[in-house]
């Protein structure tokens, strides 16, 4: 007995590595009180949609379920038993399953059962080499204020599991003709496109390159004619096998939303955003693939390649060594590629700030390599060997003692590129509890200057309170940063929002202080001045403190009037960058320049019209486009108003008869009554639903929610005893 568990050691000890890697993300997992982080609560979401489906007890389609970028592959990590709100089932999941498909895949592409002692343990070493990826062991950077782009709920590790287990698969597949295998291929390489979108990039390549092995097999065979109709048969049936299983989820994705061209350009769009915000200079790109692959994993890669390269040569004079020869340089190739195309892949995905998206495809490289590691172990340079296996060995005791810590120490974790000890709690978790589940009668909005843990927990507690009660008014946060408009404070959203939430500046004076023209020359620079301006108000503009403290203020917007006077003021002292100008054209003033500039493309529909005195329509331009118009008002206060608030500017679809068929407004912003700045000239903007058949629009300003006010109009076609100016719409362009 002990002799039989003496020879079956290292199997032993790989299950042993498994068990330990469940139990210790499992401790960590369960003490998290970190809510589902930004793309995390999109998976999360994903699940209750689908589980909430499925207890409905009727037919749908799972790849239009809410979100329809978020596939339902997924659920099979996230909930694969039914949604539950507490999301730490999830997040050990979210860790574990990577971790141990990337162990599996090792064991598949090389294990042999009848193998030496051995060389089993030097496979076993490979195997538990492969789960200590730093990236999946990201349990909250930014609430740790690490530098690592990980955390909780992410799928990319689940997706480089399945890939890697794929690529082994048709290695296995190849080598041994084994239909089984082929099968396996098949399974996991066509559920990479029900992961992520990218995952049909790499079920393509799994195929191509089973496909190359297979060719490269029927090629050698190619004399013996038993011998290559056995490997053609192979060919045949596993390329029917495989290419079926892609074709048929991927035409079902492309029926469906999921790979819909709609989401196909929000996902361009969002990774234009991404490389234009977070392109990474070549001095910052270590510090992502340390968080990502790890220098363990770099380092490794290379002395592979050395020991392959060197020991092929010794190899290759041994027949017996060298019979499949041609497969392992042909996965030498294909491993080669896969890098190459990663590098492409998370260039041109992120600017190389996310190193995560390339994962999968440097993980199937690296299983492509562990074949020909092992088969030539003996034959490359002891010490290249020695190298390789102390360098597994103490990356897997690394970990092991990282794992074994609740919050490692700070120096350490850095130095491992992990974030272990991270994603407890926000440092006002309760306080924000407090604000989102407080009653409300109407939906509310509340703008974060913050990019940090604070932020991410607001956003989440808010998401799932929108998710849970759909019959309430909702509470959503706005921010900066948006994927497919950029990285820019939007003027119209900080004034409509009901909360502004950041960390107080030690500056108060920034945002009043500055002299007329200073530049804000970046996006940071722009976030500072907002974020001064924000610390500098006080009751008088028309706000409240909810809570302070060192790291984060929430203030309740009483007065939006005020606070959007205070906020124009502090806009028109600084020169702005060109898409800060660009996106809020119509909080900020504009020349007479501008203005002519503007008309000589936009041939008005209204022009010169004065509203009792007090604002004048300089022009009224309408593109109309199918049942959809684009309007464009260009307008300017004649003189000082003493109560400014609740002026707005309402655009009627109407009849012939002149009864209103649409009704639209859109609230106009001043400065200060008594600032002559307040007069220049503003341009309002936004689109109308045009009903079939409707000819013309009427036009006027008025004040109060109920229109107390309306103003009389001196000029144009006017009906409502002259407060409505008529005018054609244009025919659809």
């Amino acid at each position: 007995m002990s002799q039989r568990i003496s020879n079956r050691s290292p199997e032993i000890s790989f299950v042993l590595w498994i068990t330990f890697l469940g139990v210790t993300i499992w401790a960590h997992a369960s003490i998290s009180q970190q809510p589902p982080f930004y793309d995390a609560f999109g998976y999360y979401e994903k699940a209750y949609n689908f589980w909430s489906a499925v207890h409905q007890g009727q037919w749908f389609n799972p790849f239009n379920l809410n979100w329809s970028l978020r596939p339902p592959g997924t659920v099979l990590m996230s909930y694969p038993f039914g949604f539950d709100p507490d999301p730490r089932g999830f997040f050990f999941r979210s860790a574990f399953f990577p971790a141990a498909l990337l162990s599996l895949a090792v064991i598949v592409a090389a294990y042999e059962k009848s193998s030496e002692r051995q060389i089993r343990w030097r496979i076993t070493l490979v195997a538990v080499f492969f789960s200590t990826l730093p990236m999946l062991y990201g349990f909250g950077g930014k609430a740790a204020d690490l530098t690592v782009h990980e955390y909780w709920g992410l799928v990319d590790g689940f997706l480089t599991g399945v890939a890697a287990l794929a690529a082994a698969a048709a290695w296995r597949s190849v080598v041994q003709r084994s239909l089984a295998y082929t099968v396996v291929t098949a399974l996991t390489s066509s559920f990479c496109i029900l992961v992520k979108p990218s995952g049909t990039l790499v079920a393509a390549m799994i195929g191509l390159t089973w496909a190359s092995l297979a060719l490269i097999q029927l090629k050698g065979a190619w004399s013996l004619p038993a011998e290559r109709i056995a490997v053609g048969k192979h060919l045949v049936t596993g390329a029917l096998i495989i290419g079926i299983a892609d074709l048929l989820i991927l035409a079902a994705a492309l029926s469906s939303d999921y790979l819909s061209p709609h989401n196909f350009k929000d996902g361009l769009a969002s990774a234009a955003g991404i490389k234009a915000e977070f392109t990474l200079p070549v001095s910052l790109l270590w510090s992502v693939v340390h968080t990502g692959l790890g220098d363990a994993f770099v380092l490794w890669m290379v002395l592979a390649i050395a020991a392959i390269i060197l020991g092929s040569r010794s190899a290759h004079r041994n027949p017996t060594q060298s019979s499949n020869s041609r497969l392992l340089a042909g996965a030498a190739v294909a491993a080669i590629l896969f890098l190459t195309f990663g590098i492409w892949f998370w260039q041109i995905a992120s600017g190389f700030s996310q190193i995560r998206y390339a994962m999968p495809f440097f993980l199937i490289a690296c299983i492509l390599m562990v074949p020909a590691l092992i088969q030539i172990w003996t034959h490359a340079p002891r010490l290249l060997t020695t190298c390789i296996a102390a360098i597994m060995l103490a990356a897997s005791t690394n970990l092991g003692l990282l794992l074994l810590q609740e919050n490692p120490p700070s120096a350490w974790q850095h130095l491992s590129g992990t974030a272990i000890g991270a994603g407890r709690t926000s440092s006002i978790m309760n306080q924000l509890k407090q604000l989102v589940e407080a009653p409300r009668q109407r939906a509310e909005f509340v703008y974060s200057f913050k990019d940090d843990a604070d932020d991410a927990t607001l956003t989440s507690l808010c998401d799932q309170h929108n998710l849970f009660y759909p019959e309430k008014p909702q509470i959503k946060v706005r921010r900066a940063m948006d994927w497919t408009r950029g990285q820019i404070h939007r003027i119209d959203e900080i004034y409509s929002s009901n909360y502004l939430l950041f960390s107080p500046s030690r500056d108060r004076g920034v945002g009043a202080s500055a002299q007329a023209g200073t530049p804000s020359k970046d996006f940071y620079a722009e976030r500072s001045a907002f974020v001064a301006w924000a610390s500098s108000l006080a009751p008088a503009d028309g706000v409240e403190v909810v809570f302070d403290s060192p790291s984060a203020r929430l203030l309740h917007v009483r007065d939006h009037d005020s606070v959007g006077r205070s906020l124009l003021r502090l806009v028109s002292t600084y020169q702005w960058r060109p898409v800060f100008i660009d996106a809020n054209r119509g909080s900020l003033g504009h020349s007479e320049a501008d203005f002519t500039s503007d008309i000589a493309i936009h041939p008005p529909v209204l022009e010169n019209i004065q509203f009792s005195d007090l604002i004048e329509l300089r022009s009224l331009w309408v593109k109309r486009d199918g049942a959809v118009a684009q309007v464009a008002l260009w307008w300017q206060p004649v003189r000082s108003v003493t109560d400014v608030k609740d002026f707005r500017f309402f655009v009627h679809v109407i009849d012939d008869a002149g009864n209103i068929v649409q009704n639209n407004e859109v609230k106009l912003l001043f400065i200060d009554p008594d600032d002559a700045a307040d007069r220049a000239i503003r341009l309002s903007e936004g689109s109308i639903d045009v009903p079939l058949g409707a000819r013309r629009i009427a036009v006027g300003f008025f004040r109060g929610d109920r229109a107390q006010e309306v103003l009389r109009a001196n000029a144009g076609e006017r009906d409502w005893e002259e407060t409505r100016v008529i005018a054609s719409l244009p025919a659809s362009k």
